[in-house]
């Protein structure tokens, strides 16, 4: 685990304990979103959402393991449905988990993989204290630990509408899932710096080997 000063940079050096390259903390001190700022990779809501059912009669195909999110403009969120394939080699397993902002997460990358993985909770941090609750409860899938793959994660867009370009409105914000194996390292974790604790929990898809 690492314990961090609260003004301590948001990008950090952390040894690798299993072949890691660099690795990343979600600051607390987040800046607004800029006009400059927006990402052009099309976000996953757009792309893979799927909340009508799908019949592939007997089609052995496999659209993956059924998620729920929460996306959508700030104040006005809405529970969609997502689907994520499994990659692992080994027998693994889906979770949803949801925090706080400031997460608390340091993100890693794999270097045999190019996966992006949790490479430690920062003590005493909201991911952190989920886990250690997580322990006690026996409920595990609740809470990120170390080793994780992290395959998606909901990260905050705005949308500049015609209103908020002449001035008359504000821009929207608007949550958004983004598939992270479809993102490079940089661009990944550009999108996991953005939100602010107002615009409410954020939510990591992740991929765990079972025990």
């Amino acid at each position: 685990m690492f314990g961090l000063d609260a003004e301590f940079a948001t990008l950090l050096a952390v040894p690798a304990s299993m072949a890691v390259g660099l690795a990343y903390w979600l600051a607390d001190k987040q800046d607004d979103i800029q006009a400059g700022d927006m990402i052009a990779s099309k976000p996953s809501s757009e792309a893979t959402d799927a909340d009508e059912e799908i019949d592939f009669g007997d089609s052995t195909y496999d659209i993956g393991e059924p998620i729920k999110l929460t996306v959508g403009k700030v104040g006005a969120e809405v529970s969609r449905r997502f689907f994520v394939q499994k990659t692992l080699p080994d027998a693994s397993e889906i979770h949803v988990v949801t925090l706080e902002r400031p997460a608390g997460i340091v993100f890693a990358q794999d270097e045999g993989s190019s996966s992006i993985v949790v490479g430690g909770l920062i003590e005493g941090g909201n991911a952190f204290q989920l886990n250690r609750v997580a322990q006690l409860t026996q409920q595990m899938g609740t809470a990120p630990k170390e080793g994780d793959v992290l395959r998606g994660a909901t990260s905050v867009e705005v949308d500049y509408g015609a209103g908020a370009l002449v001035g008359s409105s504000l821009p929207d914000r608007v949550i958004v899932y983004y598939e992270m194996d479809k993102l490079d390292w940089e661009t990944a974790m550009n999108c996991l710096r953005r939100g602010k604790t107002t615009d409410g929990p954020v939510q990591f898809v992740i991929e765990r080997v079972q025990q």
